[in-house]
């Protein structure tokens, strides 16, 4: 057994052995050179395989069908994760207002949106958002380098979607 550990400097995984981290590392694409190109939108791949299935997003092509609901999918990981989250997941309630949830993941979400204060502060205007997302999205209009005139009311703003509306 071999006390060095050897960590992968992308994902963080550790290894006991340099040559399981070697094997890992092919996952990222890590000592090799992609060699199967799509040839609608060009990107790259490492597996035939993996073209194989990105092609079918190009052709419409559903060959996965839910047997539950009919429902077609490109891939089969696709429709796995759809049964899973559609047929199979139990129904999990809200603990603060009961409300039915597919996954947990979904009540964590419904309890922050809902039940919580906000809890992000911009450090720019101290507007609150709910969702760190949402003051991500914010904190780009202060902080871009390009301006954004208002043809009607003249306001300059750091985003075009600000602008406009959109």
């Amino acid at each position: 057994m071999c006390d060095i550990c050897c960590l992968c400097s992308t994902c963080g995984e550790k290894f006991l052995w340099q040559n399981s981290l070697r094997r890992h590392l092919w996952k990222h694409g890590v000592g090799r050179e992609p060699k199967h190109q799509c040839t609608v939108c060009y990107k790259l791949f490492f597996m035939p395989y993996q073209l194989r299935t990105h092609m079918q997003t190009h052709s419409g092509d559903k060959p996965h069908m839910c047997h539950e609901c009919g429902r077609r999918f490109s891939s089969r990981s696709s429709m796995r994760c759809h049964q899973m989250y559609s047929h199979a997941a139990q129904p999990r309630p809200c603990p603060e207002c009961g409300k039915q949830f597919k996954s947990a993941r979904v009540v964590r979400q419904h309890l922050r949106v809902a039940h919580q204060g906000a809890t992000h502060t911009c450090p720019h205007c101290a507007m609150e958002f709910r969702q760190q997302a949402w003051l991500n999205w914010h904190v780009m209009s202060h902080v871009s380098d390009q301006s954004f005139m208002c043809d009607e009311c003249q306001p300059i703003c750091n985003s075009a979607s600000h602008v406009t509306g959109v």
